[in-house]
């Protein structure tokens, strides 16, 4: 269910009540089974919204209600660039409502409904973006396994911007297994893990796997399990390993890229990457293999290398690399021989003091000491000149 005004929906949507509380209603975004999503505008403010609205049919069941406080505190305790932002909570005449940031752009579905696959650049792209968002949700002190990771719960907005939604079935790692029953499943079939599928402990691996299929559908336009039957897409689910990727794509995928996608997609979680950061840092080196983020321009653009998340991370905004990841990424990026260049400069602009100062000590004014003069300032000058690539170069880590 999305949370965001999307590109594809019309102005006809039908508008749901006038007022929630202290909004006015604009027009209804979207609905799932647990609740419904409107656009609506804050009275004191201007200021506009998207409402989460626990669907009538859940608020007198306990179950309904548990899970949709859990997706409150969920969001509301996590800062993320590629999570969407909770700025509110409240009941009111017995609904359960978040107030969540308006999301414009499409969502991953929208975008490889209308194009069929996404050049492997962007891919990559939302693949760090996911992950990153996977980082901040699953390194918690209390994970976060978001359980229904798929193309329809991941944002696309016109800054190129990537965002993680919909929490609603999201579970807190350590709270009671109990609740949900083993013959239960939690999640979207096409994109579960097979530990789900047969009623196992969900952990963050399981998002992993649903990250995978995710990457996968990018590259190649459709997912890599399907089935005539529900019964038999969830046994190729757990029995079969993926078909490779399509020959018109897999002569443009790095091997690389095709050995993340196999691990990802494992069917033990023991075999698949360690976690999320894991994902990210394999990650980085493709997108530098890969080239700038973006590519041909489309109605949303290309998304946006993930940051990496810190604690208290900015809201919204475009993503990108935090101080400290920009810092390490332009260190890992100097050569030996520009530190050596860098020590040189330092020793010449030394000796070219030491000589400054014997030569006005003496007061001479031969050509022999002009020309000391002239032979000390040019290592000076270098270095100065020198100084602003290091700089440039900082300024191009933020952009690649």
């Amino acid at each position: 269910m999305g949370q965001g005004h999307s590109e594809a929906e019309g102005a006809s949507s039908p508008r749901g009540p006038a007022r929630i509380g202290d909004y006015d209603v604009v027009r209804t975004l979207g609905e799932g089974g647990m609740g419904v999503v409107y656009e609506a505008e804050e009275r004191l403010t201007g200021r506009r919204v998207a409402l989460k609205v626990l669907n009538a049919a859940f608020a007198d069941r306990e179950e309904g209600r548990r899970r949709f406080i859990t997706e409150m505190k969920i969001l509301a305790a996590i800062e993320h660039p590629n999570i969407v932002r909770c700025l509110s909570a409240f009941e009111t005449e017995g609904q359960l409502v978040m107030t969540l940031e308006l999301l414009s752009g499409r969502t991953l579905r929208e975008e490889l409904d209308a194009r069929g696959r996404l050049p492997l650049t962007r891919s990559l792209h939302v693949a760090s973006a996911i992950a990153s968002a996977l980082v901040a949700a699953h390194e918690r002190s209390s994970p976060v396994i978001h359980r229904d990771l798929k193309p329809e719960n991941v944002m696309l907005l016109r800054d190129d911007t990537v965002k993680v939604m919909d929490f609603g079935i999201a579970k807190v790692q350590g709270d009671d297994q109990r609740r949900t029953q083993a013959t239960q499943l939690v999640g979207t079939v096409r994109y579960m893990s097979p530990e789900q599928i047969d009623g196992r402990p969900v952990t963050a691996a399981s998002d992993l796997y649903a990250l995978g299929i995710v990457v996968y559908e990018m590259l190649a336009g459709r997912p890599p399990f399907d089935g005539p039957s529900l019964r038999e897409l969830l046994r190729r689910q757990c029995e079969e390993p993926p078909p490779p990727l399509p020959d018109e794509v897999l002569d443009d995928v790095p091997a690389a890229v095709s050995g993340l996608l196999s691990r990802l997609l494992a069917k033990e979680p023991a075999a698949r990457p360690s976690s999320a950061r894991e994902v990210l840092a394999l990650l980085a080196p493709l997108l530098d293999a890969t080239g700038p983020g973006r590519t041909e321009p489309g109605p949303t653009g290309a998304a946006p290398a993930a940051p990496t998340p810190t604690s208290g991370a900015a809201q919204g905004g475009k993503s990108g690399l935090d101080t400290i990841a920009l810092v390490d990424r332009f260190e890992g990026k100097r050569s030996p021989t520009r530190r050596w260049a860098f020590a040189g400069a330092g020793a010449l602009a030394l000796a070219a003091a030491v000589i400054g100062a014997v030569v006005y000590s003496s007061g001479a004014s031969t050509p022999a000491s002009k020309s000391a003069k002239a032979s000390a300032a040019a290592p000076s000058s270098t270095s100065a000149q020198g100084a602003p690539s290091s700089s440039a170069q900082i300024e191009g880590a933020t952009s690649s």
